[in-house]
């Protein structure tokens, strides 16, 4: 399959982001810089954790 690439795909690409953690996401770092795409890779371990980087997130726009 092959995909035509348009102004319009690459302007909803560039709005996209990846959330991650670091176990699993580490490995795509790179690539993602490399294509101008926002990265985030939060390590959650605890209550706490989970908490801090839900206010995190929530001041995001």
């Amino acid at each position: 399959m092959k995909i035509k690439i348009t102004f319009a795909l690459m302007s909803l690409i560039s709005l996209l982001a990846v959330i991650g953690h670091p176990r699993f996401h580490a490995n795509l770092k790179d690539a993602l810089v490399t294509s101008q795409i926002p990265l985030a890779l939060v390590n959650i371990n605890s209550y706490d954790d989970i908490q801090r980087t839900g206010k995190l997130f929530g001041q995001i726009n």
